[in-house]
């Protein structure tokens, strides 16, 4: 997953991917408040875990369907040379294969996404149960 945060200083927004799968998670890996450094004014910044913004990280979801892909492909190759036939399975390796991996990798993703969003929730109410 990726995480946004803006800048204070020149508004540029910054991001950084993580495998953390909430925000306490992140708070254990950088602390509470996590010291950043802008990509644009290269200022250091303290920016709070809670207003840290999740996003689906989609070049992670490219790079491992082309890998599937590819595999299904090589796959398919040496399933031919051993055969000598085509059968079913070579639509199935090429594509039902790698387009349901994406579909799966991206469900998961949206549910990483959201339990993070769920655990700054869970977070300001306990924060306010012991005000």
């Amino acid at each position: 997953m990726k995480l946004f945060s803006t800048c204070p200083h020149c508004k540029h927004e910054n991001s950084f991917r993580t495998f953390a799968s909430d925000r306490k998670d992140v708070a254990m890996e950088k602390g509470e408040i996590a010291n950043l450094n802008c990509d644009e004014c290269r200022q250091e910044y303290q920016f709070p875990i809670d207003e840290l913004i999740p996003e689906i990280d989609y070049r992670t979801l490219i790079i491992s369907s082309v890998v599937l892909y590819f595999t299904a492909l090589g796959l398919n190759y040496v399933f031919f040379l051993l055969t000598q036939t085509s059968g079913i399975l070579r639509p199935v390796a090429l594509l039902i294969l790698p387009m349901g991996f994406a579909y799966f990798f991206h469900k998961t993703e949206l549910i990483r996404v959201e339990k993070f969003n769920r655990s700054r929730r869970e977070r300001k109410e306990r924060k306010k149960a012991h005000k």
